[in-house]
């Protein structure tokens, strides 16, 4: 009963991906096959589709623990899509 009042009282919660660990995610290769290839390829999409335009990568904010998200989560980005050599437009920014 418990549970459910709190559930209730928190809706749905909406959760904003994070771009460091989707980066993370992206450089998981497929397993078991000689081909290299991301295993979550949706993954590397979504960190194309998401580069803010200044050419960074992370929260939207300002202040010092926004830039240090910024900057771990740009670095991640870049190598995310060197790994599997997409991309060069977006890391050229």
């Amino acid at each position: 009963e418990r549970k459910a009042r709190i559930q209730k009282h928190l809706g749905k919660p909406e959760f904003s991906p994070s771009a460091y660990d989707t980066a993370w995610v992206a450089m998981v290769p497929l397993p078991d096959t000689d081909r290299q290839a991301p295993c979550f390829p949706q993954c590397v999409e979504w960190i194309l589709q998401n580069q803010h335009c200044s050419g960074s990568w992370g929260i939207n904010q300002f202040g010092l623990l926004a830039n240090k998200d910024i900057l771990l989560s740009t670095l991640a980005c870049i190598i995310a899509l060197k790994k599997w050599n997409v991309g060069s437009d977006h890391i050229s920014r």
